[in-house]
């Protein structure tokens, strides 16, 4: 299995150098090689909180992830898997994103592999496989997309932040 920094080196390599072989479609396929080794990496992230989080969807994965690294670089990340999953689709009467925007996008999927387990507050995460500030959640429930909704986990408003 290719990991996400091998995904990471090919994407910039073909942001940095466009071969006549890839003229017309060299920035939609780093676009999708750095969207792999972003949800790679962010999957690798939130396996430290959870086991059953790694199967849920990649949004409710974004939503999990200012509990392993630092809120900022979870919301850049955050802001990074839209863009490249917005570049990874062909709509016609829209244009194939920049290479300083695919640059930047890489920047962060490079930022994130080099982040170390942090809990929210930049802290190490006491006990493996759970921080204290984690609610615990149950697989079912992240299937089906209600990480959030309270009336259903029966989880209270404290338990969130």
């Amino acid at each position: 299995m290719t990991t996400a920094t091998d995904l990471l080196g090919h994407a910039r390599g073909l942001v940095s150098e466009v071969s006549p072989g890839t003229n017309a479609v060299w920035s939609r396929a780093a676009a999708l090689l750095g969207r792999m080794a972003l949800e790679q990496s962010v999957r690798t992230h939130v396996a430290t909180l959870d086991d059953a989080l790694p199967e849920a969807s990649m949004r409710a994965q974004l939503l999990c992830l200012p509990y392993c690294v630092a809120p900022a670089l979870a919301t850049r990340a955050s802001v990074a898997w839209s863009g490249l999953s917005r570049a990874c689709h062909v709509h016609p009467y829209e244009l194939a994103p920049t290479g300083a925007e695919l640059a930047w996008w890489l920047e962060v999927v490079g930022e994130l592999e080099r982040a170390g387990g942090r809990g929210a507050a930049g802290v190490e995460l006491a006990v493996p496989g759970r921080s204290a500030n984690w609610p615990a959640l149950t697989a079912p429930r992240l299937r089906r997309g209600r990480l959030w909704r309270r009336r259903r986990s029966g989880l209270r408003p404290e338990d969130c932040r």
